[in-house]
Formats: structure tokens, C-alpha cells, sequence
């Protein structure tokens, strides 16, 4: 296996930090799947040194909020930014 020897698949602290992003991520979005309140929801999320970002769109406003809650009880997790948008806020305003 020559090729791990490169440098270019040499292991790093930046490429460790994204791998634990990467599986921080995934604890996120298991535990979206297993709490009944967004279990049917299809957001992406993502990690940052910590700190969770949920984006997408979802039906109504109060499973945006759960979806936050869900997110920050996740182990590891320090933070949520929620940027999920509800429909029924965003009719609501395009109403007004």
C-alpha cells in the first residue's frame, strides 16, 4: 500500500477534526430519525468545531424548534445555528 505513504494521505489534526465533524454529524442526524417529533423530517446538517447547523425547510415552525432541541442534546454538540424555515411562517408572511 505505497500509496498511503504519500503525503497527500497523511493523517492531520485539520483531517481528524473533520472526521469527528463528520460523526458528530451523523449522532445529529440519527437522533433527528429516533425522536418522533422529527423523525419524518429531511434537513441537512452539518458540524463545525462544535457547533450544529440545521437548513432546509419544514412543515410547521414548531418542528424547526424541536429540530433545535434534538440537535443540542446530541453529545459533543456545543451549539445549534437553526436556519431551518417553516412554511407555515413563511405563508404567513408572504400573507401580510
Amino acid at each position: 500500500m505505497g500509496l498511503l505513504k504519500l503525503p497527500c494521505y497523511t493523517e492531520t489534526a485539520a483531517s481528524r477534526q473533520k472526521l469527528h465533524e463528520l460523526g458528530l454529524a451523523a449522532d445529529v442526524r440519527a437522533a433527528l430519525r429516533n425522536d418522533e417529533r422529527t423523525e419524518k423530517l429531511r434537513i441537512t446538517v452539518a458540524v463545525v468545531n462544535g457547533q450544529a447547523e440545521l437548513s432546509g425547510i419544514t412543515e410547521v415552525s414548531a418542528s424547526a424548534q424541536a429540530a433545535a432541541a434534538v440537535a443540542a442534546a446530541t453529545p459533543g454538540v456545543t451549539g445549534v445555528t437553526n436556519n431551518l424555515q417553516s412554511r407555515d411562517r413563511r405563508f404567513s408572511r408572504m400573507d401580510s
